[in-house]
């Protein structure tokens, strides 16, 4: 897979968290997570591809980096394969489009903020993203 240009599937990721969330959240396409939340809130570990965040007040946000490489495409699918428990879901052949990663990645964000899930429920919340992801032949 080629790096992934984010921007262009705004619209269908707006609309999948219109559809799964229960309150208003914004999505943020950025450069580079962990300069966003440097200039904003401080540090985050590492630089994510995507990251839930709270504002102060309470509102809702994921980051999405707005280019992602094939190398952390294939770390995020590795760990999800390795560590997911989705035995019945063939995670690289089901991620293989650019739409479907990053969909995944969208809904696996929202399921931290939806269910107040922390760090150590990444499997949680990526079974959640899963349950929603819309199958396509075209994803």
């Amino acid at each position: 897979m080629e790096t992934i240009i984010v921007e262009p599937f705004r619209s269908e990721l707006e609309a999948l968290l219109r559809e799964h969330a229960t309150r208003s959240v914004d999505l943020l396409i950025v450069p580079d997570i962990a300069r966003w939340c440097a200039e904003r809130r401080g540090e985050c570990l590492g630089n994510p591809c995507a990251m839930a965040i709270t504002g102060k007040a309470g509102a809702w946000g994921i980051l999405l980096r707005s280019e992602i490489d094939p190398d952390t495409v294939q770390s995020v699918k590795e760990r999800i394969d390795l560590f997911g428990g989705h035995e019945d879901i063939d995670v690289f052949q089901r991620l293989d489009s650019p739409r479907a990663f990053v969909s995944l990645l969208v809904l696996h964000e929202l399921a931290h903020l939806q269910n107040d899930w922390p760090q150590a429920k990444e499997n949680d919340c990526d079974a959640w993203a899963f349950e929603r992801l819309p199958f396509s032949e075209n994803l």
